[in-house]
């Protein structure tokens, strides 16, 4: 009687120390788990630290509005980009004449130099941000080549590092152009050299964070 009566003493003490044992054992575990996983989010973090966001220009037509432009930006790198923003301006060249007109002397719509057209906070991967650019295609100005600069500023989440990309398209009828797909035109020569003359004959500098990147 008296071996039994110590035995289930000897139970009772026990079992507090073991559920505390039990309990520290998954607290350690919990721990554990929480150190692996804040390791494993900056061990991803340090390997996309060199990985640069790749923010795509698009314009195109407005599917509810005919006859009117649409500029998007769309991510389709693995990085979110942070303080993205966008300058607009616009130009008209006249192939008779061989000259361009600035909108605003032209009496164009236009947004001024310098003025953040978009402004976002970030902008994630995959993520498409849109605005009406309130520009029009040239359907009844045969003679007209409308240019439309995009100057595009933003900064790698992760690291603060900064790009800038200009990008410049090119309407003529109703059709539209990246600078690429219109460099086989027969205006393109003389109408890039009347850009870089008539933007700098008119001190047009648009805010960016340093030289933008070539198309």
């Amino acid at each position: 009687m008296r071996t039994e009566r110590v035995k289930k003493r000897k139970r009772r003490v026990e079992d507090p120390v073991s559920r505390i044992q039990s309990i520290l054992a998954i607290a350690i575990s919990f721990i554990s788990l929480l150190v692996a996983v804040r390791g494993c989010y900056w061990q991803e973090r340090s390997l996309k630290t060199h990985l640069d966001p790749t923010i795509t220009c698009i314009l195109d037509h407005h599917p509810t509005k005919p006859g009117f432009l649409l500029f998007s930006l769309r991510n389709d790198g693995p990085m979110t980009a942070s303080t993205v923003s966008v300058d607009h301006y616009q130009l008209r060249y006249e192939k008779s004449k061989h000259q361009i007109r600035m909108s605003g002397a032209g009496g164009y719509a236009y947004s001024d130099p310098g003025v953040r057209w978009i402004y976002l906070s970030q902008l994630a991967p995959n993520q498409i941000a849109s605005k009406l650019t309130g520009d029009m295609l040239l359907r009844n100005e045969p003679d007209l080549i409308g240019v439309l600069l995009f100057d595009l500023s933003f900064y790698r989440d992760t690291d603060g590092k900064g790009y800038t990309k200009r990008c410049s398209f090119y309407v003529e009828g109703d059709r539209i152009f990246t600078k690429q797909t219109f460099a086989d035109n027969q205006h393109f020569q003389e109408l890039d050299k009347e850009i870089a003359r008539h933007l700098g004959k008119a001190r047009v500098m648009f805010k960016s964070a340093g030289p933008y990147q070539k198309e």
